[in-house]
């Protein structure tokens, strides 16, 4: 069934062979970074699995100085705060950053969704 609700904000989905990576900085998170993989991203927040069975990933934890790699245009520092947990999966929405930050993110997202774009015009 499609959905009539349109994204204010479209996500960006991860791709295995040039995957977004995350990267933690709080100490008591570091040991996730490298069982995590990034789901989606958009300019609202970021979509991640996670391992099982990890309790201290809870809705409302706020997450500071999240590395983000962007392929093709670098790192970019985000905070955010977790809005769901859901089965292996956590949806962060990101708080107020550097603009600077944000313009990497802008950089990526708007790259990537024109490059869809592209890829979906030219099967027709």
């Amino acid at each position: 069934m499609k959905s009539d609700k349109v994204r204010k904000h479209p996500r960006v989905a991860s791709k295995p062979d040039n995957p977004i990576t995350v990267a933690f900085k709080q100490k008591e998170l570091q040991e996730l970074t490298p069982q995590m993989k990034v789901r989606d991203i958009s300019m609202v927040g970021i979509g991640i699995k996670v391992p099982l069975g990890k309790r201290f990933l809870k809705e409302g934890l706020v997450v500071e100085d999240m590395v983000i790699s962007l392929p093709g245009t670098g790192k970019c520092t985000l905070s955010g705060r977790i809005v769901y947990k859901r089965l292996g999966h956590v949806g962060i929405e990101f708080l107020d950053s550097k603009p600077t930050e944000y313009r990497k993110l802008e950089e990526f997202t708007s790259r990537e969704l024109k490059a869809e774009q592209r890829r979906k015009h030219d099967k027709k």
